[in-house]
C-alpha cells in the first residue's frame, strides 16, 4: 500500500495505532487493520526507503458520507480508500497542497492476502514485531 514503507514508519505506524486505540475497536477484522492504520500518517518522499520512493503519499478515506475511518470497517461497502500521489513540496517544512495532486488510486477491499499463501518476511522484521509488541504489557502474552 506504501511504497518504500520503511521499518521506522512501520514502528511509527504502530504507535499511532495505539494512540488512537485502533487495536481496542470493537468489530474489527484483522484485514482491516492495515487499511485503517494507513490514514494515520503522511508518507513523505524524503522518507521511507532511500530511493524507492519519488512522490509524497497520503491515504484518504472517500465516501457518500462524513468519510469517517470508522467507515473502513463499519459499513464496507460505503467507503473507499484512495491512495493519493501528490509531487513533493518545493519546500521542505511544507506538505503537499491540491494543486499537488497527481492521482488518485483506489486501494482495493479485499481479503485475498490473508488466503493465499504465508508471504516471506525478513527475520528482522518479525524481531521488531515482537519485540515491540512484547515491550507493551496491553499486547504482552
Amino acid at each position: 500500500m506504501v511504497p518504500g514503507l520503511s521499518r521506522e514508519e512501520f514502528v511509527e505506524l504502530l504507535e499511532a495505532a495505539v494512540r488512537h486505540r485502533i487495536f481496542e475497536y470493537r468489530g474489527v477484522h484483522e484485514h482491516s487493520l492495515p487499511r485503517m492504520m494507513v490514514v494515520l500518517m503522511e508518507y513523505p518522499h524524503t522518507a521511507g526507503l532511500r530511493g524507492q520512493r519519488k512522490h509524497w503519499y497520503r491515504f484518504v478515506v472517500r465516501s457518500e458520507s462524513d468519510g469517517t475511518a470508522e467507515e473502513l470497517w463499519i459499513d464496507r461497502n460505503s467507503s473507499r480508500l484512495d491512495r493519493a500521489t501528490f509531487r513533493p513540496p518545493t519546500n521542505a517544512r511544507t506538505k503537499p497542497k491540491l494543486p499537488d495532486l497527481i492521482g488518485l488510486e483506489d486501494v482495493p477491499d479485499d481479503d485475498r492476502w490473508l488466503s493465499g499463501s504465508e508471504p516471506q518476511v525478513h527475520k528482522f522484521v518479525e524481531v521488531l514485531v515482537e519485540e515491540w509488541f512484547a515491550a507493551r504489557r496491553a499486547f504482552a502474552g
